[in-house]
């Protein structure tokens, strides 16, 4: 190969980078991206997962595409401009010969590969390890290599940003007058967002910039769940506006999040005379090997992770007494019961591929534990009529193949935020009780 211009680099992948994005490949522009066998063989093994089928299979077919038609080893054109490796090559001791590493271990070998790849005369010399594994990437400084984290979307400077607190407007008299009477104002603004507006000697009140204006929401119709603070309000006027087909609410344990939704939710599909379900996807990472081995049908096999939407449902169905007397919610087993025609089905993401839910309220629930692809997944099953609310905390991702970075829902805000349709708010403040606030804080 010839030797490359100074300003490139050589990108080393990890194997969690193709499971968070299997098109990875293609997203470091015109420089030199190197995938080791070690990655193929644990893609190779991760097809036999149930949460990382897909995007290792994905991951795959990409490489087979890029090499096959190639000399083994021949670096291969990239549509981004830059050359794709597959190196079979067989890594020596002296690779990381005088560092404490021995090539018995998949991380190792790809810092060895690292090492080789920046000693190489007719390659560049700066070289980076592409990892989410922050073992990695401390192993990596250790030996005077470069890494970084994979994003699947390009916020390195707005992921702090994406996740602050919803937006507080202090009005001027002259414009308190005029918002009071329910009237836009003129109001320049970087992003269309939902805002908190605060009035000197009033209450807070609520609203949203659209298109330069500042416009009010109005006082918040009759919910079965009451609003315990200004946020929470604003999520429900969200939750309710029609003109928002994807609606993501974000925060930390205990701030209502699953609650608001579900609530909105119900009263918009099961307690209406609107056709169609509510829809509700959990992630099952945790036991995601071993579901297929559980006994019974698959809402029984799914049963375990339907705690949380329980445990919210029965606040829901005690509220819906109290407060629509003419109406009913079914028991939650029979309501939740795919097979059995309920109108509210939990369900894993894993069957989903080639399904269209049409006249349905989606609910996507603990959302930063799925992976960029797996959201494009759900959020393409929505047909006609169909709206999406998403929940999440992106500081609590149990997932070890992704980051608040390179997380599904990260990638959904990131890319949707400057859509019509779509709204988010980040909840800060918690209501569930003092221990939980106080443990989301500081643990």
């Amino acid at each position: 190969m010839p030797a490359q211009n100074g300003s490139k680099k050589v990108f080393i992948l990890d194997t969690n980078v193709l499971l968070v994005d299997p098109d990875a490949i293609d997203n470091f522009e015109d420089n030199i991206v190197v995938i080791s066998m070690t990655v193929l063989e644990e893609l190779d093994g991760l097809k036999k997962r149930s949460s990382t089928e897909y995007e290792a299979r994905l991951a795959i077919h990409r490489i087979l595409g890029l090499t096959t038609r190639h000399k083994p080893g021949e670096p291969v054109s990239l549509k981004s401009g830059g050359l794709f490796i597959l190196d079979a090559s067989e890594l020596q001791n002296r690779n990381v010969k005088g560092f404490d590493l021995t090539l018995d271990k998949p991380d190792n070998r790809l810092l060895a590969l690292a090492i080789k790849y920046k000693h190489a005369p007719d390659l560049p010399s700066r070289v980076v390890i592409v990892t989410n594994d922050a073992a990695v990437r401390m192993k990596a400084h250790a030996l005077g290599l470069a890494s970084e984290e994979y994003e699947a979307v390009n916020f390195r400077s707005q992921v702090d940003e994406l996740y602050r607190e919803p937006t507080v407007v202090d009005l001027e008299a002259a414009q308190v007058n005029k918002w009071i009477q329910g009237k836009p104002i003129t109001f320049q603004h970087d992003h269309n967002e939902p805002v908190i507006v605060r009035i000197e000697q009033g209450e807070p009140m609520t609203g949203y910039y659209s298109d330069g204006e500042l416009r009010p929401y109005g006082a918040l119709i009759s919910t079965i769940i009451e609003p315990l603070n200004t946020q929470q309000e604003l999520a429900l006027q969200i939750l309710y506006d029609q003109s928002k087909k994807v609606v993501a609410l974000v925060g930390q344990a205990g701030t209502g999040k699953t609650i608001l939704a579900l609530a909105a939710a119900i009263e918009q599909k099961l307690l209406s005379t609107s056709p169609g379900k509510v829809y509700i996807f959990r992630p099952n990472d945790q036991v995601a090997d071993d579901i297929g081995f559980l006994p019974g049908k698959i809402d029984e096999k799914f049963s375990p992770y339907k705690r949380a939407i329980r445990d919210a449902y029965e606040v829901i169905q005690n509220a819906v007494n109290k407060v629509k007397k003419n109406k009913r919610i079914q028991d939650f087993d029979a309501l939740t019961n795919d097979e059995g025609g309920g109108r509210m089905p939990i369900l894993p993401v894993n069957f989903m591929r080639g399904s269209t839910l049409h006249n349905a309220l989606i609910i996507i629930d603990e959302a930063q534990n799925f992976s960029p692809h797996q959201m494009k997944t759900l959020l393409t099953r929505a047909g006609r009529n169909t709206r999406v609310i998403i929940t999440g905390d992106p500081d609590q991702i149990d997932n070890r193949f992704l980051t608040k970075r390179s997380c599904g829902l990260t990638h959904v805000i990131g890319n949707m935020r400057d859509h019509d349709i779509f709204a988010y708010i980040n909840l800060t403040q918690g209501e569930r009780s003092e221990i939980a606030s106080l443990a989301a804080r500081v643990l």
